[in-house]
């Protein structure tokens, strides 16, 4: 059960399911991405993908500052 949780926390989400992650919009992912605030973790082709893990690390450094 812990190894199936590890592995889903790993698998990439695309940019609305970044968004719904973070409880923000998909336009919000792309200007975070598009400032270089928030960086995909790989990409589809064009389309950026992004780490569960990495999407909560940067809402809790958010939420520090």
């Amino acid at each position: 059960l812990d190894r199936d949780r590890r592995e889903d926390e790993e698998d990439f989400l695309d940019a609305d399911g970044a968004a719904r992650r973070i409880s923000t919009t998909r336009q919000r992912i792309h200007e975070l991405t598009s400032a270089g605030v928030l960086r995909p973790d790989g990409r589809d082709g064009r389309r950026p993908l992004f780490r569960r893990s990495s999407l909560d690390l940067y809402v809790e450094k958010e939420a520090e500052e």
